[in-house]
């Protein structure tokens, strides 16, 4: 079933689609006028929901040429000033002689290298005290630690990976092992190096997929990207006016009458 792609929205670190593809044929009311001339009885809102049911299919089916994007993903250095006091059961770490800022929010800190990497959840700049999404679950320690961002967010329309290449060392990367290799491999992730495995992890907090890069590059930002990715393409957008919902159903769908129209 050929169809018109929602508009497209800008997701950074991404090559986003302009243009929809020349296979295009028929427009989102074009298809809703023609299903509605076979069922003149079916409420407009079930047409919506067989239309986006059978596009939801087809797209799902295989990966589309059309639905590729490239992007890149680059990450700061390792951040160790100062020293920080983890508390056992508290979702705060309180730094000493550190500098942490708001965009440091969203990266990931552990102390040591065998405590497992938590991810920072908020920052109180003034007080330089780190809220962790989760409480600490270690000992009470006071010592040296490590920033990083370790998990990654590629963008919120990303379904899975096809390529990675490490630009920085020119290699590709592995791609969508489970988490269980790196958990046999590597548990406490205490290695160090050149990033060659990206692998998914659970959704960020807002929904998002995520992806660990193995392993943490220490000595300067490692520059990951031009990977071609699949994304997961959106439901077909709903017709704003009730005004342009009749008007359509009682007209022809290949008429001139909205024959160039986008999606409502």
């Amino acid at each position: 079933m050929p169809v018109t792609p929602t508009p497209v929205v800008s997701v950074p670190g991404q090559v986003n689609q302009t243009t929809i593809p020349k296979t295009t044929q028929s427009a989102y009311r074009q298809m809703i006028g023609e299903i509605h001339q076979w069922n003149p009885d079916c409420p407009i809102p079930m047409v919506r929901k067989w239309i986006n049911n059978a596009y939801r299919d087809l797209i799902d089916a295989r990966n589309w040429y059309g639905l590729m994007v490239r992007g890149q993903v680059t990450t700061p250095t390792v951040y160790t000033q100062g020293s920080a006091l983890f508390t056992l059961g508290s979702p705060q770490v309180v730094g000493a002689l550190t500098a942490w800022t708001l965009n440091m929010v969203g990266m990931q800190i552990r102390a040591g290298f065998s405590t497992g990497w938590q991810n920072i959840q908020a920052i109180d700049v003034t007080n330089q005290i780190i809220t962790l999404d989760l409480p600490w679950g270690n000992p009470t320690v006071n010592s040296g630690y490590q920033i990083v961002q370790t998990w990654v967010t590629l963008g919120y329309n990303i379904k899975m990976i096809l390529e990675m290449v490490n630009q920085r060392q020119g290699w590709r990367m592995y791609t969508n092992w489970p988490q269980a290799v790196l958990n046999q491999y590597d548990t406490w992730r205490t290695t160090t190096g050149w990033s060659f495995a990206v692998v998914p992890r659970e959704p960020t907090a807002d929904g998002q997929p995520q992806f660990e890069m193995f392993t943490i590059e220490v000595r300067m930002p490692p520059r990951c990207g031009h990977g071609a990715y699949i994304h997961q393409q959106p439901n077909l957008m709903r017709l704003e006016h009730a005004g342009e919902i009749r008007q359509v159903a009682g007209g022809v769908a290949e008429s001139e009458d909205g024959a160039h129209e986008g999606i409502g």
